[in-house]
């Protein structure tokens, strides 16, 4: 089985910036005690003495607010920054496989909302991975894990799986792989939501602020074939003209 772990990355409406992301990581579920125990030495290396659980969030850790950061030197919190992403690059896909979807708000119509887009893009190439390995004789479910959100955003991606599933699925049908509801969590109680909000954050830079560094580190990481990235979506009315992995992949084959 893989567990598809996704955390969000900006606001799905409003102004106050240009895009909304969902991301994360897809994880064979054997990978996962072992991911959990290199976040764990990573704590380790970084907090010695501390004995309880230090949550791993990508911009709080950048920003140097709160907690134990405020006391950490800028670049001494970009090299954990860094050690985090090595455990995603350090799995040779498909073990860890990552999937984003960026949704640039301003090109959306006024019929399409980000939060749906985004949900429905991320679950229907997660499901369309799980049906690769089935035709290579890998058959393995899928189960999708969330960080736990604000109450508005948890119930709409509710609704929206009951409507992928008692209606006629997403507009490319139905899912043949996802086994259940997705189920929340908060992502101080796993591990893997932490890798999921590193991701999602990696990608929100790249769009947001057009920071490449984090998402350089995980590229490789994103489900792809043939050279085309199909594990990140990038929503946008300006593909001819976008240079980002996600649309280069697609124009160049």
């Amino acid at each position: 089985m893989y567990l598809l772990y996704l955390d969000t990355s900006g606001a799905p409406k409003g102004d106050e910036d240009d895009y909304f992301v969902l991301g994360g990581v897809a994880v064979f579920e054997r990978r996962i005690y072992h991911l959990a125990q290199d976040l764990e030495n990573i704590q380790q290396t970084y907090f010695p003495s501390e004995t309880e659980p230090v949550e791993f969030h990508a911009s709080v850790i950048r920003s140097g607010k709160g907690g134990p950061w405020s006391s950490m030197p800028f670049g001494q919190r970009q090299e954990l920054m860094g050690a985090v992403y090595s455990t995603m690059t350090q799995e040779i896909p498909p073990l860890l496989v990552a999937f984003a979807a960026a949704i640039h708000k301003p090109s959306l119509s006024e019929s399409e909302q980000a939060l749906p887009c985004a949900f429905e893009q991320v679950c229907t190439r997660f499901d369309y991975f799980l049906a690769r390995l089935h035709r290579e004789d890998d058959t393995q479910r899928g189960l999708v894990i969330m960080d736990t959100c604000r109450v508005a955003e948890k119930n709409r991606f509710r609704d929206l799986w009951t409507d992928y599933i008692a209606g006629g699925g997403t507009q490319w049908g139905k899912f043949k792989n996802l086994t259940d509801i997705p189920f929340f969590a908060d992502s101080d109680a796993t591990r893997m939501l932490q890798l999921a909000d590193f991701c999602s954050y990696a990608v929100y830079r790249r769009y947001q602020a057009g920071d490449t560094g984090y998402l350089d580190q995980i590229i490789g990481q994103f489900d792809q074939v043939d050279g085309i990235i199909h594990g990140l979506y990038h929503f946008t009315t300006d593909h001819r003209n976008c240079c980002c992995p996600a649309c280069l992949s697609r124009r160049s084959k």
